[in-house]
C-alpha cells in the first residue's frame, strides 16, 4: 500500500479549494476521502472510519 498523494482542503474561502471541495462532493468538514486507483471508496467525518477501513485492509 503506498500514499500517492495527500491534499488539505482547510481553506475553502480560496476558490480553487472551493472548486476541489465542489468537485469531489464535500459538503462537511472535516472530510477524510480515501481513494483507491479508480475512485473514492470511503468518504466520512469520523476519523474512527478511516481507521477501520484501514484496519481491514492491515492485520
Amino acid at each position: 500500500m503506498k500514499i500517492i498523494q495527500g491534499i488539505q482542503l482547510y481553506d475553502i474561502e480560496v476558490e480553487s479549494n472551493k472548486d476541489k471541495a465542489d468537485a469531489i462532493g464535500i459538503e462537511n468538514f472535516p472530510c477524510f476521502i480515501v481513494m483507491n486507483d479508480e475512485k473514492i471508496v470511503l468518504k466520512t467525518t469520523e476519523l474512527s472510519d478511516v481507521q477501520a477501513f484501514f484496519g481491514q485492509l492491515v492485520p
